[in-house]
């Protein structure tokens, strides 16, 4: 992913969708709540925010701007689900410039 920092640039956009499956069945169906953090590593700290429940399955937030400086984030995501397993977590990474 590669964002650029521009004036008027708000920050990233991240947009997490999220949905229920049934074991063993295998269905799965739009999540319709759950929690989802995101984490953005940076030299100073970790950053975390919490995205909001948009409609079912889908989350996003905005990673502000004013608290990036030019290079690479990894950039971690953690969603949960009441009820359900263990929170899934992934990661991509992402490159300012």
């Amino acid at each position: 992913v590669d964002a650029i920092l521009r004036e008027g640039f708000e920050g990233i956009p991240v947009k997490v969708s999220l949905s229920e499956v049934d074991y063993p069945e295998g269905t799965s169906r739009p999540a319709k709540e759950g929690t989802v953090t995101v984490s953005l590593s940076t030299p100073a700290g970790e950053l975390t925010y919490n995205a909001a429940y948009k409609k079912p399955g889908l989350f996003d937030v905005v990673i502000p701007a004013e608290e990036l400086e030019p290079g690479t984030y990894t950039v971690m995501i953690t969603a949960t689900i009441p009820g359900g397993a263990m929170p899934t977590t992934t990661s991509t990474h992402v490159y300012l410039r």
